[in-house]
C-alpha cells in the first residue's frame, strides 16, 4: 500500500497573527503617520519598532482623544490631523492596520523561540469602550464594501445582507420610510417589504448620495452625520458590515 504524501505544515493562524504584530517595521521615507506621531508624542516611538507597538500607541491617542463616534464605538472618526496622517476621514477598528501598513516597512519578522516553542502574546488592539458595544457582533470578516470599484461604475448591495430562508415582510419604522421614499425607486404605494428590499432601497439612497457620504479612500465606511439617515440610526457612521443591524433596529417583522 502506498503511503500518503504527508501535508504540509500549515501555520496556525493565531500564531500567524502574533508573529505579524511582534515583527519589526520602520517608517518609510516621508510618512506622515511618522510626523504626526512626532507632534503628538515626540521621540516616544523607536526608529524600528514592533507593530503592536504603534498599533497600541495609535488606539491610546484616539481614545484620549475621543476620535470615535460615541454611538458605534468601533468607527474611529479621525480629526484633521489623524485624516492627514492616514489619508481617511473615518475607518472600522479592523481597519486601521491596513491604513498603517501604507506608511512601514518591513525591518524584520518575528521569529519564536523554536525550543520552548512559546510565542509572546502581546495585547491586541481594541478599543475597551467598543468591546460592551452592542455594534460589535455584528461584523463579518471579509466585509464587501459599500459598493465595488468605488461605487464607480455599478451599484451593488451595500451590506451583509442577511438571508432568510423565507421572505418575511417587515413594516418600516415612519422616520426610516420619509428618508428612503426620497429616492426616485423608492415604491410611494407599498407598505410592507421583504428585509432584501428594504436593503436595496438603502442602497439606492446611499448610491444617490454617494459624493456626501463617502469617503472614497475608504468606500467601506458610509458617514452620515450630516445626513437624515444618521439620525434614523443614531449614529454617525457606519461599516458596511453593520448596516442589516441599523435597518433591523427600525423595522417590525411580519408573521
Amino acid at each position: 500500500m502506498e503511503s500518503k504524501p504527508s501535508q504540509p505544515h500549515q501555520p496556525h493562524p493565531r500564531n500567524e497573527i502574533i508573529s505579524e504584530l511582534l515583527s519589526k517595521y520602520k517608517f518609510s521615507t516621508g510618512s506622515r503617520l511618522n510626523v504626526y506621531l512626532e507632534t503628538i508624542k515626540p521621540g516616544i516611538l523607536p526608529k524600528v519598532f514592533k507593530l503592536v507597538a504603534l498599533l497600541n500607541m495609535l488606539k491610546s491617542i484616539i481614545n484620549n482623544t475621543r476620535q470615535f463616534d460615541q454611538k458605534n464605538q468601533v468607527i474611529i472618526l479621525c480629526n484633521d490631523d489623524l485624516t492627514f496622517a492616514l489619508d481617511v476621514t473615518a475607518l472600522h477598528v479592523t481597519q486601521l492596520k491596513d491604513y498603517v501598513y501604507k506608511q512601514l516597512e518591513l525591518v524584520s519578522g518575528f521569529v519564536p523561540n523554536i525550543m520552548l516553542d512559546i510565542f509572546s502574546i502581546p495585547f491586541i488592539v481594541r478599543f475597551s469602550d467598543a468591546e460592551n458595544s452592542d455594534n460589535t457582533n455584528n461584523d463579518e470578516p471579509n466585509p464587501p464594501g459599500i459598493t465595488d470599484n468605488s461605487l464607480a461604475d455599478t451599484k451593488k448591495p451595500v451590506s451583509d445582507v442577511i438571508l432568510f430562508t423565507e421572505p418575511d415582510l417587515y413594516y418600516m419604522f415612519f422616520q426610516l420610510k420619509m428618508v428612503l421614499s426620497t429616492t426616485p425607486s423608492f415604491p410611494q404605494n407599498k407598505s410592507f417589504f421583504t428585509f432584501q428590499e428594504i436593503t436595496q432601497l438603502t442602497t439606492d439612497y446611499i448610491y444617490a448620495k454617494r459624493h456626501s457620504l463617502i469617503d472614497f479612500r475608504n468606500p467601506f465606511v458610509c458617514l452620515v452625520s450630516k445626513d437624515p439617515l444618521g439620525t434614523v440610526f443614531q449614529v454617525k457612521a457606519f461599516h458596511s458590515t453593520q448596516l442589516s443591524y441599523l435597518l433591523l433596529r427600525n423595522v417590525i417583522c411580519l408573521k
